[in-house]
């Protein structure tokens, strides 16, 4: 548990810069559309599985 920590809040840093750079992309009309295929894409995957 103490080595998944550090590489949890590692991904966790650089998470929240892509977000900002995502933010910003999704004010954009294309972000949005692209944003609503990527969850569609991901349900699909779910339930397939």
């Amino acid at each position: 548990m103490k080595r998944i920590k550090p590489i949890f809040s590692k991904m966790w840093t650089s998470m929240k810069s892509a977000g900002r750079h995502v933010w910003e992309y999704l004010k954009s009309k294309e972000g949005r559309q692209t944003l609503i295929q990527l969850v569609l894409i991901g349900i699909k995957h779910l339930l397939g599985q």
